[in-house]
């Protein structure tokens, strides 16, 4: 997946995999007292099938641990890869 370039804009809450000028997918959360609520998680239709999704969780979940964040994933994919990854588990929030 090199062609791919991560783009995370903060300020917005928003992380976007690009192909060229293409945006592959993109997850959008939001942060309020300590947590990181993930929102939303789309892959364009050209893309999908190609691990697009489990990135930008991956890549979410990565920034929470650096900035010291708990995990609220209201995106039905968010959570069930979240779970899936015992990596990530201890970021989770709540049952």
């Amino acid at each position: 997946m090199e062609a791919f370039r991560e783009r995370h804009t903060a300020a917005e809450g928003r992380f976007a995999l690009m192909k060229d000028q293409a945006e592959a997918g993109y997850l959008t959360y939001v942060r309020k007292d300590g947590v990181m609520v993930i929102e939303h998680t789309v892959v364009s239709e050209d893309f999908r099938g190609q691990g697009i999704a489990g990135r930008l969780v991956e890549r979410a979940a990565a920034y929470a641990r650096e900035q010291s964040l708990r995990v609220e994933p209201q995106c039905s994919y968010a959570r069930r890869f979240l779970e899936r990854e015992e990596r990530f588990c201890d970021l989770l929030t709540g049952p």
